[in-house]
């Protein structure tokens, strides 16, 4: 902890990791924890995996930095051996890592998360008129691939969801991105809503929310790969 904020987190090394290498761990996802405490506090559940198996990788560490104002950037990883022809496991055990971000948020304030180079989360900070509101899945209108003018292609999702409480008592709170598998893309869009046991007047008005989700780079020429967008939505992405 580096002025009462937790930076890092690291296995001691031991005889098994002495012969490893240290590398990023392939990610599969990232949630976004909320505390209602005093102050608000924010957290990270990351999962990741061990791609070499149980017998041949271990777990090692997570660093968390904060090079701007709304950029969160997390990195993850585990050890590896570096010697051939080693038989390994085939399982890919699944590793769940709590990471503490503390309470330094502005309110209303977007945020973007990084796990190891890659966009996964955007969210806002509460306010205490959001404190008690509910995280959501917004219904999508419409989602289209924005392929920029770059070497190597970026991507990008346009979506444009909806606000089904109306204005009074929804707003727009941000983004999960998450690929569970090589050609597969999962996105949320969120929303907080009051509480049913509010019982709060809300206007009839469905505000439309366009929101521009960076997909990256990560990505093989001519390969297609499918982007669900929700549970009733998807799209399909070539790349180039």
């Amino acid at each position: 902890m580096v002025n009462g904020t937790v930076t890092s987190s690291f296995t001691v090394s031991s005889e098994q990791t002495l012969d490893m290498i240290e590398v990023q761990s392939p990610i599969e996802v990232v949630e976004v924890e909320f505390r209602n405490s005093n102050p608000y506090e924010y957290g990270l559940v990351v999962v990741s995996r061990l791609p070499l198996g149980s017998s041949c990788s271990r777990f090692n560490e997570f660093d968390v930095l904060r090079p701007a104002g709304g950029i969160i950037q997390v990195t993850v990883t585990h050890f590896e051996i570096t010697a051939q022809n080693v038989p390994c496991t085939t399982d890919l055990p699944a590793v769940v890592t709590e990471i503490p971000l503390g309470s330094d948020f502005t309110p209303g304030e977007t945020y973007k998360v990084l796990v190891n180079g890659e966009v996964t989360n955007s969210f806002t900070a509460r306010t205490p008129e959001t404190a008690k509101m509910s995280i959501k899945i917004s219904p999508v209108d419409s989602a289209e691939i924005l392929t920029l003018e770059s070497d190597p292609p970026q991507y990008q999702l346009r979506v444009i969801s909806r606000l089904p409480l109306g204005s009074s008592c929804s707003q727009f709170n941000g983004y999960n991105v998450s690929r569970p598998s090589e050609s597969l893309i999962r996105v949320n869009i969120t929303h907080l809503e009051v509480v049913a046991e509010e019982n709060v007047p809300c206007t009839r008005d469905l505000p439309v929310v366009e929101t521009i989700i960076p997909l990256g780079v990560d990505f093989i020429s001519r390969q297609e790969y499918t982007v669900a967008i929700g549970d009733e939505k998807s799209i399909t992405l070539l790349a180039q």
